[in-house]
């Protein structure tokens, strides 16, 4: 599945990030993960924890607080 989530980055610019989210597994790969992480701009040792207990709100928030030229980097955040 893809989703969009949109945002105003923290530079002002309407920005939507894509996500997808394989659902034929019980458990994502690792590569899902870390794709999934890179587009969320959270560390990849990071995204199990952030899957397990952020509320929609905090993804929002955590995304606000980001440039749009962070956001649309598909680099690892360190």
């Amino acid at each position: 599945m893809l989703f969009r989530v949109k945002v105003l980055s923290s530079d002002g610019h309407n920005v939507a990030v894509t996500v997808q989210v394989d659902t034929h597994r019980k458990r994502p790969s690792d590569a899902a993960l870390n794709d999934l992480a890179d587009r969320l701009r959270i560390t990849r040792g990071d995204i199990d924890s952030a899957l397990e207990s952020w509320r929609p709100e905090q993804l929002r928030a955590h995304l606000t607080s980001i440039t749009k030229a962070e956001l649309l980097n598909r680099a690892p955040v360190k």
